[in-house]
């Protein structure tokens, strides 16, 4: 009887380390998880942030140019 006791004992530890990689691995895909719905949401926001930011500027004069403003070219000033 011991000797059963010993065999059932043995494959309970040995179920045990099996469990427990399972419950890592389903703590490592919870927090995963979290992660992407945080991301998601926050995403969202501050992209809704940032338009609503871009919206409130005014619109500028449109000059694309890489001419400093008050310079007529090369940093000197114009006049």
């Amino acid at each position: 009887m011991s000797m059963d006791l010993r065999k059932t004992a043995r494959r309970f530890t040995a179920h045990k380390r099996a469990v427990t990689s399972i419950e890592y691995a389903l703590l490592a895909s919870l927090i995963a998880v979290v992660i992407i719905g945080a991301v998601t949401t926050l995403g969202g926001n501050i992209g809704a942030t940032f338009n609503s930011v871009s919206s409130e500027l005014p619109s500028g004069s449109g000059n694309t140019s890489t001419t400093p403003p008050n310079t007529c070219g090369g940093g000197r000033p114009c006049g």
